[in-house]
């Protein structure tokens, strides 16, 4: 047992090297083909993460305490393990960001979706206070770009409002922002279209346009999930009409609209 967990050890510092070290190198290329990730394969990365809360105790140990962060993502792990032990690839703990870091072949994507669904389903199950946050990354298929890979779920992951499943490959805003060569521009960009509607005081229609967007365009739905009339809703998307200069009927000023706010948010 010893002797796995010093392989175990020296796996995970392998990879941990080859994503936080300053260059790439032929002695860490080397070490992560041993443990069978090579150049010949489709890989994707996965990346979990929980928000701390009191102490649980789960099997006569604690099962997370938010003094103790990697003791939450070892018994994180040895969950994942005990169910899909032969699902996973590599399973690493990331310390300087603090979330668990799995690798797979891509060619098990569609059981891999799956069974992370299955994972958060357990995770959240256990204690509804525990609410994990899960990102399925983008594909590699170089060792050399297993860091870009990495940064991207690692900047979803960050970014991401609430606890969930987020999935590279179902959100193409987060596909353009994070390939954007210049973010500042971006942002002025998107702070250009939106205009006066990110005032302060208009706080309460900018909010109502993302509802209406949510709602797919529709008064009605928008109306019941703010708890107001349908003419208060219609009151205030002429009122952006005006601050914004647009027309709501132009589809192609909501598409720029739904686009800036969703890179906004």
């Amino acid at each position: 047992i010893f002797q796995s967990q010093q392989i175990e050890q020296q796996n995970n510092n392998a990879i941990r090297e080859i994503i936080y070290g300053q260059r790439v190198t032929e002695r860490r290329i080397e070490h992560l083909r041993s443990i069978g990730i090579t150049n010949d394969t489709r890989y994707r990365i996965i990346a979990i993460k929980v928000k701390t809360t009191p102490v649980k105790i789960l099997n006569g140990s604690e099962l997370y305490d938010e003094n103790n962060p990697e003791l939450i993502n070892r018994n994180i792990e040895n969950i994942i393990t005990s169910h899909y032990k032969d699902t996973f690839h590599n399973i690493c703990y990331m310390p300087d960001d603090d979330f668990l870091l799995l690798i797979i072949k891509d060619n098990d994507y569609p059981d891999i979706r799956k069974n992370i669904s299955l994972i958060y389903q357990e995770l959240s199950e256990y204690d509804n206070s525990l609410k994990p946050s899960i990102v399925i990354g983008n594909t590699f298929d170089n060792i050399r770009d297993i860091r870009n890979s990495y940064e991207i779920t690692r900047n979803i992951l960050i970014n991401a409002k609430s606890d969930g499943i987020i999935d590279y490959s179902d959100n193409i805003i987060e596909k353009l922002i994070l390939n954007y060569p210049d973010r500042d521009e971006l942002m002025k960009n998107v702070s250009y279209t939106l205009g006066h509607l990110l005032d302060d005081n208009n706080e309460e229609l900018f909010y109502t346009l993302k509802m209406f967007f949510k709602c797919n365009h529709s008064v009605k739905n928008t109306a019941e999930e703010l708890y107001v009339h349908t003419n208060t809703i219609h009151y205030r998307l002429s009122k952006i009409e005006d601050i914004l200069g647009i027309s709501l009927n132009d589809s192609n000023a909501l598409l720029q609209l739904q686009v800036c706010i969703s890179i906004y948010n």
